[in-house]
């Protein structure tokens, strides 16, 4: 699938990706498991070292789901919603963000990790046609 174009599909699969880690590669695990027309990975580039540094670690992972790069809007979470609204407006009848997010345990935990899986699942909930799925991995 090539991002904004008229699609005729009704579920697509997303998969935000901020680094190549256990977060990521269980989110992809779950989201190889739900029925759809299209899976994809994306990964909000607000610097472009580390988007480097993602899109070489996915290669290397030899995943077999493409990595696209999504320029930063306002703020990750914005741009992923943005991007939810956009496919939604290209067509797809659903559109299923897959969320890697490090389960934690301890209330300083909270320091260690921005919560941005949280963020773009509260950026989207309730939208029509938009279902995230939050998958917590161990810390």
């Amino acid at each position: 699938m090539t991002l904004l174009t008229e699609v005729d599909l009704r579920r697509i699969v997303l998969v935000p990706v901020a680094r190549v880690d256990r977060r990521a590669l269980a989110a992809v695990e779950h989201a190889r498991r739900i029925p759809a027309d299209d899976l994809l990975a994306v990964h909000v580039v607000d610097d472009e070292r580390a988007a480097t540094a993602v899109a070489d670690a996915w290669r290397a992972a030899e995943l077999d789901v493409p990595l696209e790069m999504l320029y930063v809007d306002r703020s990750v979470a914005g741009s992923v919603a943005t991007l939810v609204e956009d496919v939604r407006n290209c067509g797809a009848q659903e559109v299923v963000l897959v969320l890697g997010r490090q389960a934690l345990r301890r209330g300083w935990h909270r320091l260690l990790h921005d919560g941005t899986a949280d963020a773009i699942a509260a950026r989207v909930a309730g939208q029509p046609g938009v279902i995230p799925v939050v998958v917590s991995v161990p810390a």
